[in-house]
Order: structure tokens, then sequence, then C-alpha cells
């Protein structure tokens, strides 16, 4: 009995671990409806994992039995007085000793291949081909991809085996005395001899294959020239040939006893190693490639052009030139068109501005601020949206309870949205939904409406939680597991480290959602498939949903140009997979947008009902989708000199590119891409505006506008890339010279120093190209914050709006616009504003209060008598214009400026 209940606790010990993960993934996956999905990669992953143990585990053994039987049994010495005595050891002690020794050494070896080598033997299985071939081997990218990480990885379980074979054969060669020192030198049995020849034999194999398989790694990490295709690639051949060459001659050595052939042909070997891969291709390039530079690596560069734009999917790019009229602006008229509903809140200071005024409670917080676009498609609107999440960093410290973290704060609640182009007084945003329970406090475009506020999946999510199912709207469509039984409470608290959810009574059982992350969500379900950090709400049928962006990476595409991407290193990248998580019940449905990739089409056959067409997507859903902005950041960044598909510009480097920089607070950066409703240029004439993501480009070293780089992302134009080349005989204004012409502006330098005065600080938001039939225009708002309030709620209180050297800025967007184009000589009346215009940032908020009312500060009076009457009579119409539009807070706003004004005229008036 003692001995049943010894084996089982040793079998728990030894094995509990991995036998409750399996179970708990199990449960996991089921709940989400992709069993399918654990099981054939758990199996790929166990049948590996199992047949490297046999087979390391079993060569080893047999070896070592080889090496047994060879010298006989083993002796133990012991000295007794004067006379020592060899004693045998018993053979089954020594037998099973070996067996351990085996063993130990088939898991060290069998450990990394667990979560790797499976997925990859079963992607080679089932891998499609690109159907093309690399300009230098000829080999289609499919070989690069999926076939030579499992040789490499063979390779490695090869190389791994052998080093703990050659440390165990040593050990026993040790303790058998087969291996000894006499004090003077150390002596060798002639059958040890020739087991580690034997072993340094297989070594040199091992060594041929590396040099082998690092000529097509060569190919495939990046970019290669004529030194590395006539110089490294065919050193790299010979030195295969060379270790293969020294492993025969060191056989022959061994068993003719004649070593001259052996070292000589090892010790060219270890020469031309590194005079081989270290000087030749040197020489190579300094005597053949410097002087005759382009003409020998034009069809290398040609080659790394045409794989880098493949691998990015840079070569269906359309390239438009587009003529530029900054001297003849457009009517007011058609530039309104182009800049109704612009996005004038950007999502940094927003994100700052909803945590402060609709947090509403202090364990709130809104993790990003997205742009998307809701309502019908001849009247859509671009639209700032965000969910309330429960942030367990926000909680009191005393708070953070089990009961709290995993029994009450079990969801987040509502959605904040509000149209990016309106502000209200005070400079806050004009909310479409706001507060708890969410409600409408204006006519929202249509399907932003919210039915159910609560989520229970988000990005602030991280932490397990114990639900009734009854409580839950679509509870029983869950992605949860339900524990009524003790054996299931037991499992769970052990994979998720907590006793209370096996001591916890629950009448009725207990639903427990983990997981709860949208990004590990999906994550964990692709494994093989790269997840984007930052998903994107969307409202449908009344409750939300997360739209989640999934891509097909590799970093061993043929001749691609590498780059970052997300701390990943890669050269070919796909935004293949769209995935859809349910924020309520957590189910996870996967999209193939771009089914003809290979590599989506590779893990398609493999996991034949993991991944849905496009088409199964609802239509609602399809209107929402969006070009993520990492991806075309990492596009961009390769267009700075990828748009050039001439070899000889690519060589000279004459048309390098930069991303345009723009200002946000203090520092100069790249321009993040931003979103636009608005027409595309060039279809100015459809019916519905476009959702577009745009990047400005400037010449390198220099900062006028060269072109600008747009992502189309409705219907069946999505994911086309647009490229507009600036046409003009004249110098455009870029992003970093508009930021510079905006601070050297006179009124606008003066209206920053009033409110630094204030003790308030000045944020700037994107800086927008907004292109407009030839006109380019920037416009950029202009948020305030206290400096001495912490967490303060940014406010928009101007807007500023640039077109050649012209720069104005006014409290509205239609007004700066007006100021402008009159300025350009259009006949537009300019609107009576005054060049500085004086008022104090919002103050912070607490969470669970609406922002106060902003007091105006005093405002700044002119010296003489008769430009502070001037200013009284302007004052006194936007009054009266307030008053009229029924503006009740702006008119006493004004009202008291008026009063203001007068009693500093009055001063100054009783002055000496």
């Amino acid at each position: 009995m003692l001995i049943a209940v010894g084996a089982v606790l040793l079998g728990v010990f030894l094995f509990g671990d991995t036998g409750v993960s399996l179970f708990s993934e199990l449960e996991w996956f089921r709940s989400l409806g992709h069993e399918d999905r654990f099981w054939t990669l758990a199996m790929a992953q166990v049948a590996t994992w199992t047949g490297t143990f046999l087979a390391a585990t079993g060569g080893l053994y047999w070896l070592l039995s080889s090496e047994l039987r060879r010298s006989g049994p083993l002796h133990v010495k012991r000295r007794l007085g004067d006379l020592e005595i060899a004693e045998a050891l018993p053979e089954n002690w020594v037998k099973w000793t070996l067996r351990g020794a085996s063993v130990v050494v088939g898991l060290l070896v069998a450990a990394p291949v667990a979560d790797t080598l499976g997925r990859q033997i079963l992607a080679a299985i089932h891998s499609a081909p690109w159907g093309e071939s690399d300009a230098i081997l000829g080999r289609d990218p499919r070989f690069y991809v999926f076939y030579l990480p499992v040789a490499r990885g063979v390779w490695s379980l090869a190389l791994s085996w052998l080093v703990w074979a050659s440390l165990s054969v040593g050990a026993f060669f040790l303790l058998s005395g087969q291996v000894r020192s006499d004090g003077e030198k150390v002596r060798m049995d002639e059958s040890a001899r020739r087991t580690l020849i034997y072993l340094g034999v297989g070594l040199l194999v091992l060594l041929s294959a590396h040099f082998w398989l690092s000529v097509f790694e060569q190919v495939s990490g990046g970019p290669i020239r004529y030194a590395d295709v006539h110089g490294e690639l065919p050193v790299r051949r010979l030195l295969g040939v060379l270790a293969l060459l020294a492993a025969a001659a060191t056989v022959y050595g061994e068993r003719t006893g004649r070593w001259r052939v052996t070292l000589s042909t090892v010790g060219v070997f270890v020469a031309a190693w590194p005079l081989g891969l270290g000087v030749y291709p040197d020489l190579i390039q300094r005597f053949r490639v410097e002087p005759n530079e382009y003409q020998l690596e034009r069809e290398f560069i040609r080659a790394d052009i045409e794989a880098t734009r493949r691998a990015f999917d840079l070569e269906d790019i359309r390239t438009q030139e587009y003529p530029v009229r900054e001297t003849d602006p457009p009517p007011l008229s058609t530039v309104q068109r182009w800049t109704s509903g612009l996005p004038l809140w950007d999502e940094r200071p927003l994100q700052a501005t909803f945590n402060q005024l609709q947090g509403l409670r202090a364990y709130h917080g809104f993790p990003d601020v997205d742009n998307d676009r809701y309502g019908p498609a001849s009247n859509r609107k671009q639209v700032a949206i965000a969910v309330r999440e429960f942030s367990p960093q926000l909680l009191d410290e005393s708070a953070r309870t089990w009961q709290n973290l995993h029994l009450r704060y079990t969801h987040g609640t509502g959605v904040v949205a509000s149209p990016v182009d309106s502000i209200v007084t005070g400079g806050s945003p004009a909310y479409y939904l706001r507060d708890l329970p969410p409600v409408l406090t204006q006519p929202a475009p249509r399907g932003l409406r919210i039915d159910e506020p609560r989520f229970y999946f988000g990005e602030l999510t991280t932490q397990y939680v114990l639900e009734n199912p009854d409580s839950i709207p679509g509870g029983e469509s869950t992605t949860g597991v339900t524990l009524n039984g003790l054996v299931e409470k037991a499992v769970f608290a052990w994979a998720l480290g907590s006793k209370n959810i096996l001591l916890r009574q629950e009448p009725g059982g207990s639903l427990l959602m983990w997981r709860r992350d949208v990004v590990s969500r999906v994550q964990a379900l692709v494994p093989f498939l790269f997840v984007d950090p930052n998903p994107y709400p969307v409202v449908v049928d009344g409750h939300i949903k997360w739209i989640v962006d999934a891509y097909t990476s590799t970093n061993r595409y043929p001749l691609s140009q590498p780059t970052g991407y997300r701390g990943r290193r890669v050269n070919y990248l796909r935004n293949s997979v769209k995935a859809v998580v349910d924020g309520v019940t957590g189910e996870v449905s996967l999209y193939a947008v771009q089914p003809e990739d290979p590599i989506l089409a590779t893990y398609r056959d493999v996991f034949p009902e993991l991944f849905e067409p496009l088409e199964a997507m609802s239509s609602v859903m399809r209107d929402h989708l969006r070009y993520p902005r990492s991806l075309i950041e990492t596009q961009a960044e390769l267009l700075n000199a990828y748009h050039m598909t001439d070899p000889e510009a690519f060589y000279r480097r004459q048309d390098l590119w930069s991303v345009g920089q723009e200002m946000f607070r203090n520092d100069t950066r790249a321009v993040e891409p931003y979103y636009l409703l608005m027409p595309f240029p060039g279809d100015e004439g459809a019916a519905r505006d476009e959702f577009l993501l745009t990047v400005p480009f400037t010449p390198r070293d220099r900062d006028n506008l060269s072109s600008f780089l747009m992502a189309r992302n409705d219907g069946e134009h999505y994911g086309e890339l647009w490229i507009f080349e600036v046409e003009t005989t004249e110098q455009v204004f870029g992003p970093r010279q508009v930021e510079v012409q905006i601070d050297q502006d006179p009124r606008i330098s003066e209206q920053l120093s009033l409110w630094r005065q204030l003790g308030s600080q000045a944020v700037r938001g994107h800086l927008l190209l907004v292109p407009i039939r030839g006109f380019l225009l920037y416009v950029e708002p202009l948020f305030l914050e206290a400096e001495d309030e912490e967490g303060a709620a940014p406010g928009l209180k101007r807007v500023i709006a640039a077109a050649g050297d012209q720069v104005t800025m006014a409290t509205t967007l239609d007004a700066a616009l007006r100021r402008l184009l009159a300025n350009l000589g259009a006949d537009v009346e300019a609107p009576d504003e005054p060049a500085v215009m004086a008022d104090t940032a919002v103050p912070a908020a607490r969470p669970d209060t609406a922002a106060p009312t902003p007091t105006p500060a005093r405002p700044a009076v002119s010296p003489g008598t008769g430009a502070a009457l001037e200013r009284i009579r302007r004052l006194t119409r936007q009054a009266e214009s307030a008053l009229q539009a029924g503006d009740l807070s702006r008119f006493a706003d004004l009202w008291q400026q008026i009063r203001d004004a007068a009693a500093a005229t009055d001063t100054a008036s009783s002055g000496p």
C-alpha cells in the first residue's frame, strides 16, 4: 500500500504540472470550440518529442552498452591494509545506471523541441509553394521558410546528442579505467580511442552539414551582393566538402594507422575556415568589386529590390503624380467639404481627457483611444471611441483582495464615443456616448448604440474571474469553464495557482473565465502568427467586439531586407488574418484577409477548421476593418529607400526619403500615421468619403514635402496602397517646415507665451496633411493643460491652419480656414477674432465628478483706449452671436470678458 501511495505521489510530483497544464488547455480550447486545433498541434509536438527522446535515449544506451560489452565487468578498487582488491560491480546495477543516464540525456536533448520543431515539421508537411524562385539559388521560398528550419532543427538535435554522448562516454571510460593517468601521461585503451575518434568523425560530418545549410541561410538572411555570391558562398560549399574529406581521412587513418593524410586534410580544413570566410570575400570586394561596383552589383541590387517589395507587399503599390497649386486655393465650400469631420482630437491628449472626465471611478481607465467610422455609407462620421475598463493598478492597494480582483470587479463597463471634430465650451469633447449607464448626448451615427455595456474580455482584463453563469448576457455561449466538481476545482486551482478556487463554495457552480486579454487570447489560439498588441473596439448590435490584427511573418524569405517589427526581426510580413473577439462571451473568430498568402495557406491546410473566409464576416464588421498603423509604419520605413525600383537610382541613393517630422509636446518625432475620412485624391467625385490612412514623406536630410502614402480601408479597395508624388516647380513645405512656421508666427508665439504665464502648457496634436485638388492644407489642433495639476484633462483650445507660407490660428477650424483663405487672396471674409485670445486650461477633474467649467482669465488689454474699445465691440458682436445660437455658456464667458475689458479701460482712462 505504501509503495502504491509513494508511486502516485512521485507521479504527481514529476508529471502533475504537465498533466494539469494539458487538461486546463484542453478545456480552454474546448470552450472556444477549437478542440481540433489543440489536438493537431499537441499530437505533432508529442510525436516529435517522443521520437527525439526515444532516438536520443536509445542511441546513447546502445553506445554505452556496446562499450560495456567490450570492457567487461566494471570493478571498484578497495584497499584492505596493504592489499588492493578489485571488486566487480553487479551487472544489473551497471545496466540500470546506464539506462538512467541515457534517459536523462534523452530528456535534455528532447526538451527544446517540444514547442517549435513539432510545429515546424507539421508546417513543412503541409507547406504551400510561392510559385516563384529566388535569383541566386533558384529555389521556391517554401524551401527557406518551411524546410530549412526543420533541417537546422534536426542538425541542432544531432549536435546536442553528440555533445552529451561524448560527455557520457568520456565519463564511462574514466570510471571503467579505459582512460587513466599514471601521473605522467594519460593512457587510453584501444577501444576507447576508437570510439572517441568516431565521435570526432561525427562532429566533422555535422560541421559539413552546417556549412551546406549556411549557404541557404545566407540567401534567406537578407540581400547579398557580388562578393557574397562569388566569394563567401563558394567558400562555404568548399568547407562543407573539406569537412567531409577530413571525416573520411580520419576514418582512413584510424583503420590503417596512416595518420599523415588525416593530419594534412584536417589541417587544410582548419586553415581554410578563417582564410576562406574572413579574407577571400574581402579580397574580392577590394580588388574586383570596388573598381567596377555598379556594373557587378546591378543584378544583385535588382534582386534585393524585387524581393523586399514582394516580401512586404509593396510590389503592387500604385504611384501617381500629384500636381500642387498652392497659389490657387479652392473655394471655401470645397475646403469645408474636405475638412468636414477632420480629426482635431488627437488620440493622445484625448485619452488623458477621457480618463479624467469619464473614468467616473478611481479604478476605471481607458487603455487607449481609437478612430473608427460609423453610420451609413452616404453619411459616415469619424468617431473617437474608447472602452472603460477595470484597471487593477488603479485600485487602492488595500482593496486588491482575492475576492475583489476575481469575484467583484469582473468586467469593464461602457463606451465613450465622441465626434473627432467637435468641442464644447471650455474645450471638452462633444460626446455621442458618455457616463454610466451609457447615454446618448446627441444624435449619433447609425449603429453607435450600447444595449449591453458590460464586457468581460478587453485590453486590461488580465485577471481570471469567477462569475455566476446566470448573470452573464448570453451566458450559454460564454467561453469559460463551469466548475461543478471537486476534481475540476482542484485542477484549475493548481493551474492558476490559487487555493481559493478549490475552497470557495458557490451553489450551482461558477463560470471560470481566464486568458481574457484579447491579444493573449488570440495569440494562444494561433501561436504561429504574430498578434498586434493594439486591438480596437467596435460597437456592433449594441455590444462591444474587438478586432485584432494578426500577421504571417518570417525572417527567412530569400534576399529580402530584414527590418525590426515590434521587437522581432522579419523580412516578410503580411496582415493576413483579422480576429474578432466578442467582448461579452469571449468567442474568437479568425478570418483570412489574404488567403493567397503561402504561409497562411499552409496553416489553413494544417488547421482546416480554424480560419473562415473574409466573406463569412458580417458586412457590419467588414465596414470597421482598418489597415494597421504598425504595418504601414514598417512599410513606410522601407519605402524610404525601396520606392526606387531602378537599380542605378537605388545604388546612387539619389532619392532617399524620410517620414515627415512633427512636434508633440517638446519633442520632434516622426509623424504617426493618421486616419482621415475624406474624398480619395483623384476620385473626388465619388458618392462617399473614404477612410484613409496617411503618411507624409520628405527628401532625406531635407524638410520639403516629396510625397505622401495613403492606405485605403473600405470595401473592395481595402489594403490598396497609393503613393502620391508631389509635382511642382516650387518648394512645397513639409511637416517640419510647417512646425517651424508655427513656432515663428508672432501671434501664435504671443498666445503660447500668455498661456505659459498663466501656468498652462500647450500640447500640439497631429499635424494633418489634407490634399484638396492640388491644394495642400495642413491642420494642427492645439491643446491646453494645466502644468501644476497632476493628471490634468487637456482641452482643445485652438486650431492652426497652414498652406504655403501662410499660418493662421483661431478658436475653430472654420475660422482658421476662413482667415487662411483670405490671406491667400481668396474671396472670403476673415472672421473677426482677436489675434491673442486669453483663457486658461481645463482644470483636472476628479474621476467621479464632471469637469468644472473653466474660469476665464482676464483678457490682455491694449494700452490705448481706442484699441480697448474696439476689443469690447468685437466681444459684444461675438456675445450677440452666441446668444442667438443659444450658447448661454459661451455668452456668459464673453460677457465676463466684456466687463473685464471695460474695467481695464476705466483704469487706463483714470491713470496719470
